[in-house]
């Protein structure tokens, strides 16, 4: 059985993409399975352009649609939770672009990354930065540990036309604009999604959206219709 917890350290002086691949080599340097490291290829930059939700760095911004498969569903979080640490940021009163803030970090268990980017760093961009991306890497690493890789065909420049003919998003029925509304986040980093409030209708509890005009936000975070 396959460990994933390591004691590499990385130092500040990367980001983004660079330092989730400075973390990915550390994992891949402790498998003596060639074919798992060879299943990765040129690493996470094999990544980018895949299927609906796999854009690094700049790019991010123009992922959409539903996740066409497990390696697209973790990319769907990473990219919520950089959307979720710019809002945040705003909210705070801060500026955030949580891929090219430097943090520092170290591989733990999945489950400890949150605790470990915290202990690490100072500045809410710096942690939350941390978390998604160290959440994300591992997340992939794990999956490729149990048998999973990429499909070709949803490597874009593979695939003609591939986001316009799988990643469809709903048309607004009240016409183009109409349906757009402030957006605010909801539930805990790396996990943490945006939603929208519809003008404040809309709400957060605990890691639920749901509609104050109905229900309630009751102790402990659950939604009730009453307290």
């Amino acid at each position: 059985m396959y460990s994933i917890l390591y004691s590499a350290i990385f130092g500040t002086g990367m980001a983004g993409l660079a330092r989730m691949q400075a973390t990915l080599d550390s994992m891949a340097s402790n498998v003596t399975d060639r074919a798992l490291t060879d299943q990765m290829g040129a690493g996470l930059q094999n990544f980018n352009q895949y299927g609906c939700w796999c854009y690094f760095d700049d790019l991010h911004g123009k992922g959409k649609s539903h996740a066409t498969d497990e390696i697209d569903a973790y990319c769907q979080v990473l990219a919520e939770g950089y959307d979720c640490a710019i809002i945040d940021a705003d909210e705070e009163g801060e500026s955030c672009i949580p891929w090219e803030v430097e943090y520092e970090s170290s591989t733990v268990n999945f489950e400890n990354i949150p605790d470990m980017c915290a202990d690490k760093n100072t500045g809410n961009c710096a942690v939350r930065a941390c978390i998604v991306e160290q959440s994300f890497v591992t997340s992939i690493f794990q999956s490729f540990l149990f048998g999973n890789s990429l499909d070709a065909a949803k490597k874009h420049s593979n695939t003609e036309n591939f986001v316009e003919d799988n990643c469809p998003t709903k048309e607004c029925p009240d016409g183009p604009g109409m349906c757009q509304s402030e957006k605010s986040c909801c539930g805990s980093y790396p996990k943490r999604r945006v939603f929208k409030t519809h003008g404040g209708t809309r709400s957060c509890c605990g890691s639920k959206t749901y509609d104050q005009d109905i229900m309630q936000c009751c102790a402990p975070d659950k939604v009730k219709l009453v307290c």
